[in-house]
């Protein structure tokens, strides 16, 4: 959590397999300059190889399960495996 990369912080970051993930509520976004500079971020991590997640404070409030699987399914995809049960 508020990773340090690049001079910025990131919400989340999963750097073993590639994967951010940032938390966004409309309200952040005052301008439409602060909107872009997010985007640039992300095309910025993209040309690293790393994805970013984007998801809204609305959709984490109203479907936390289906976001975490989400996120579940999208770590394994890039080379998550869960431990074994004991």
């Amino acid at each position: 959590m508020n990773f340090p990369l690049n001079g910025r912080r990131l919400d989340a970051f999963f750097p073993e397999y590639g994967v951010i993930v940032e938390l966004d509520g409309w309200d952040f976004y005052k301008d439409q300059q602060a909107f872009e500079d997010e985007r640039e971020r992300d095309a910025d991590h993209l040309d690293h190889d790393l994805i970013t997640i984007r998801i809204t404070k609305t959709r984490f409030e109203q479907q936390p399960d289906y976001e975490a699987a989400r996120l579940l399914r999208i770590v394994r995809r890039r080379g998550y495996a869960p431990p074994a049960p004991a």
